[in-house]
């Protein structure tokens, strides 16, 4: 999956180049588009590397948790309901990865 975060951030890298893009999109909806979600991308590796250094279960579901709510909110999905099932610290995590998430879209 990071070929794919990757790969994605490449292609929202090449949106900032003039001529790339759709002809219908002009290059400030191209460039506000990169600009929101290229620091949501970022935002999730940090999530994914954390996960991986994580010396306990329950560090690695919290950050699972989160990195999925930020996933959710550049998806437009919402897992709410799911996550209140879980332990009370990893549904923390999931609100606040969601709400991060849609925060970051705002400001862009």
């Amino acid at each position: 999956m990071n070929s794919l975060l990757q790969a994605w951030m490449e292609d929202l890298e090449d949106l900032k180049k003039p001529g790339s893009g759709r002809q219908e999109c002009d290059s400030l909806d191209r460039q506000r588009l990169a600009e929101t979600i290229i620091p949501l991308v970022a935002r999730i590796e940090w999530c994914r590397r954390r996960r991986r250094q994580a010396p306990t279960q329950r560090e690695v579901e919290g950050w699972c948790a989160e990195e999925e709510g930020l996933l959710d909110a550049l998806l437009e999905r919402d897992h709410t309901d799911q996550y209140r099932h879980s332990r009370p610290s990893v549904f923390e995590r999931y609100a606040m990865g969601l709400e991060d998430g849609r925060a970051l879209i705002r400001l862009g």
